[in-house]
């Protein structure tokens, strides 16, 4: 997903509808998507009244940057989740809903005591990417996370999310401790950890710089193929009858050399098994973004 223009992106008409849609809910506090739709509306204007580079400049040089750039990448994220979650007619729990509407807007104000909303968001995302392939996820409040049915076998998800780069092992090693406890191998089923590691790369106060001609997809994929290889060993070794597999996904706004903005996310499917399993062939070709 790309946005090279404020006016005409097109997540930002979708925002209004699932703003309605919230209302409906009962979700009418001015949360962290509300606050996100009136900096939006703000960029919409200067791009109309000044042009694409007075709008990026109040972006990128404000005072609180930050808070604009999550505007533009967390509300995308959201947003692209609950309209494909609507769309595909899977249940978002109230309080799954209400805690990715939480937290600070400003996403390099995150830490360990306020993390909960956009771990809450990540969990949207992961059900989204299921929905798209038509596997008809279930998501939930309680573990797993997310889960759904491919070739009649039961796949359970763990969604995990990194804060701390130190912290990346660790975190997926918590995630394949709750599978542990809900997979039952003999009866098939199949545990994967999903964990995103969007913070080793974007912590919300800046863009990531690409030379003109580079798609930032690619680069993203650059990226997590940077991470997955620098921790491989680690993450083999996660390798048991509950865990399948890791799931690594990584989102970030990108500002190019010719002053094009854009928004990508990318996400890699590594089995533990490195053997060849071709059931778990089948599955990585459905988890994609």
């Amino acid at each position: 997903m790309e946005n090279t223009s404020f006016k005409e992106a097109s997540f930002f008409p979708d925002l209004g509808k699932i703003d309605a849609w919230l209302s409906q809910r009962g979700f009418k506090n001015n949360d962290r998507l509300r606050n996100y739709r009136t900096i939006l509306s703000k960029l919409v204007c200067l791009e109309e009244s000044g042009g694409r580079a007075a709008a990026y400049d109040w972006l990128l040089k404000r005072r609180s940057p930050g808070e604009n750039l999550s505007a533009f990448m967390d509300g995308w994220e959201i947003v692209d989740a609950l309209k494909c979650l609507r769309a595909e007619k899977v249940e978002v729990p109230d309080e799954l809903l209400k805690r990715a509407l939480g937290g600070p807007k400003d996403a390099s104000q995150e830490n360990s005591n306020n993390n909960q909303s956009r771990n809450a968001t990540f969990e949207l995302t992961v059900g989204a990417m299921v929905a798209r392939q038509n596997l008809h996820p279930v998501l939930s409040t309680g573990n797993p996370d997310v889960e759904f049915r491919f070739e009649d076998r039961r796949v359970l998800i763990e969604c995990k999310r990194v804060l701390e780069g130190r912290s990346a092992m660790r975190t997926a090693t918590e995630g394949i401790r709750q599978l542990r406890k809900q997979v039952r191998a003999a009866d098939c089923e199949v545990g994967i950890v999903a964990v995103n590691i969007s913070r080793e790369f974007y912590r919300g106060d800046r863009c990531l710089e690409v030379l003109a001609g580079t798609e930032p997809r690619e680069a993203l994929y650059e990226r997590i193929s940077l991470f997955i290889d620098a921790h491989r060993e680690a993450i083999l070794g996660m390798n048991c009858e509950a865990a399948a597999g890791a799931f690594f996904y990584a989102a970030a706004p990108f500002r190019l050399e010719d002053g094009r903005f854009m928004l990508s996310r990318a996400g890699t499917f590594c089995p533990f098994d490195v053997g060849g399993n071709e059931f778990l062939g089948r599955l990585a070709q459905r988890l994609y973004l």
